[in-house]
């Protein structure tokens, strides 16, 4: 019998608080690629990444949560809660723009 397949769909997460925090590092990355130092800007980019890495793995581990997930194969459906729109409304659209290749 095949495994059940759970589909997720996009704000599974909240993350406001953090995509503020994330934004705000974020603004600074872009400072800093700004002003050529692309050693602190992608140090400011991993830190942000790291913030919101935590925030999944903080809901994903949580009993029910981390239950549901072990079973099966999962897709995941992003949105614009997932993808971030604190963090394109809050001056990150030049990190958004080198990430992506828009």
């Amino acid at each position: 019998m095949p495994s059940p397949q759970h589909i997720t769909r996009a704000g599974q997460v909240n993350l406001d608080a953090v995509q503020a925090d994330a934004a705000g590092v974020l603004a600074q990355a872009e400072n800093a690629y700004v002003k050529g130092d692309e050693a602190q800007a992608g140090m400011l980019e991993d830190r942000a990444m790291q913030r919101l890495r935590d925030a999944y793995r903080t809901h994903w581990n949580l009993p029910g949560t981390r239950e549901v997930l072990s079973r099966g194969g999962r897709v995941m459906v992003p949105g614009d809660a997932d993808l971030g729109r604190t963090l394109l409304r809050n001056s990150t659209e030049g990190y958004v723009r080198r990430r992506c290749g828009a």
